[in-house]
């Protein structure tokens, strides 16, 4: 069993941070699903985590990087404000 999970994920992609960003995203429809019972919403969940799994599996390394790059390009000055906003929030509650 464990070579043949070895042999499963040599030469694959496996996870990134686009994936692991997918993962979280998928939480908001299945929590709105359990909320509002709307059966599109698990769907669009199980889509979501599909794709986290192709991505993992794929041997496209190359693609899977580009991808990863692009996204990284975008996030990262957005995650750089929301870190220092909540250093800034932090900041102020400490000060009292």
């Amino acid at each position: 069993m464990r070579n043949f999970l070895r042999k499963l994920i040599h030469g694959r992609y496996g996870p990134d941070h686009l994936g692991v960003a997918l993962v979280i995203l998928s939480f908001i429809p299945m929590i709105l699903y359990v909320i509002l019972r709307y059966q599109p919403l698990i769907y669009l969940t199980y889509f979501i985590f599909a794709t986290v799994l192709l991505r993992m599996l794929s041997y496209n390394i190359r693609r899977r990087q580009a991808e990863n790059d692009r996204f990284i390009r975008y996030w990262w000055p957005i995650r750089t404000k929301i870190v220092k906003m909540f250093r800034r929030i932090k900041k102020f509650f400490k000060k009292k």
